[in-house]
């Protein structure tokens, strides 16, 4: 549903600041829900109850949508709303590995079925907004996330057990590691520079002149790539170093963003670039997986979960959301995409110079 919440904002006139700030506010909750999430499951023997919970509390504060009518009641709203939605993405996360065990290869044929999700969203709320407006976002909003709910009931989770060999390491300890910090700088880096795709693109294409069925097809076609990537990616963690996979999707991201910037108004050239979202999203997320189960052991992983979740996806998308509708106003779409595209070549490269020199992780 994210590629049309910026179309209603769009719709019930709010600027390109106002829409990037109150993108921004989903990405800042982020910072602190996932650790507070994280310290209440670690509280309880099923930790997938908060997730149950949350997505509860998900749906009750957002249905408050329909009664706003400003700017202040939608940012409370957003806030309250995406304060329990971050708490649930986390843990089920930690909670998919530790249900796989030694069977961790496996991530990606199970994350998959999210993405498919996404497709069938995204296609269907295209048509459903340009044959009945932007407000169709809300109620589809509220289906979505009452089936989310009720999906929640009928899961049934994995005991959370401790690994005992894990304890001596502080979670302190493993964030002075070099590798991690380089880590962790690179993944607020290239949400920092996502930020502008997820708050922007689909007012960015409306104003390139695409209908907003077209605009669903272009972000169904990157997450059918995705699907594909999903399917063969153990085979890819398996055959390359997680160093290499992780540098490329780095490098990849950065041409796709230019080429967004240079050739909105090329559909073939778009679709080629939305291609591309396999890798910068799909083989970066699962590398991401690997990295954080390799750095946090144990009781740890929820926390690395809820570190990944806050300063990457928290920290980078908010700064990102915020700079970029600032920047909206002054350079334009194609600007803030250049930007984007520019600052990750740079990350790849830095990355690369600077972990090359360290210890190789292989998946």
């Amino acid at each position: 549903m994210a590629p049309y919440w910026p179309l209603y904002l769009n719709s019930i006139q709010f600027s390109p600041a106002q829409i990037g700030e109150l993108m921004s506010i989903f990405m800042l909750t982020k910072i602190a829900a996932p650790y507070i999430w994280a310290y209440l499951s670690g509280k309880t023997k099923v930790a997938f109850s908060i997730v149950r919970y949350a997505s509860f509390l998900s749906l009750l504060c957002f249905a408050g949508v329909f009664w706003a009518d400003s700017f202040i009641k939608i940012a409370l709203i957003m806030t309250l709303y995406s304060f329990f939605w971050n708490a649930a993405l986390p843990q089920v996360e930690a909670e998919t590995l530790r249900s796989l065990n030694d069977q961790r290869d496996k991530y990606g044929s199970i994350r998959l079925w999210g993405s498919i999700g996404f497709i069938i969203t995204v296609l269907l709320m295209g048509v459903l907004t340009d044959r009945y407006g932007a407000h169709i976002v809300v109620p589809a909003m509220i289906i979505a996330l009452v089936g989310i709910w009720v999906s929640t009931l009928i899961v049934k989770p994995t005991p959370h057990v401790v690994e005992e060999s894990s304890l001596n390491l502080r979670i302190t300890g493993i964030l002075r590691q070099p590798k991690v910090i380089w880590f962790f700088l690179a993944c607020v880096a290239m949400q920092l520079c996502y930020a502008p795709y997820y708050s922007f693109l689909s007012i960015y294409f409306e104003q390139t002149g695409y209908s907003k069925t077209e605009i669903g097809l272009f972000w169904a076609a990157g997450v059918v790539c995705e699907v594909v990537l999903f399917v063969f990616v153990h085979r890819l963690l398996n055959n390359f170093k997680m160093l290499n996979l992780f540098v490329f999707a780095l490098f990849l991201a950065g041409i796709r963003w230019l080429t967004i910037a240079l050739y909105p108004d090329i559909a073939s050239i778009v679709l080629i670039a939305q291609a591309s979202h396999a890798i910068t999203f799909g083989l970066f997320h699962a590398v991401s997986m690997q990295h954080i189960h390799k750095f946090f052991r144990g009781k740890y992983e929820v926390h690395g979960q809820a570190l990944y979740s806050s300063v990457a996806y928290g920290g980078g998308g908010a700064i990102g959301s915020i700079v970029a509708g600032y920047l909206w106003a002054s350079i334009g779409g194609r600007g803030v995409f250049m930007i984007a595209g520019v600052v990750m070549l740079l990350v790849a490269t830095a990355y690369f110079l600077q972990l090359g020199k360290q210890p190789k992780l292989k998946a």
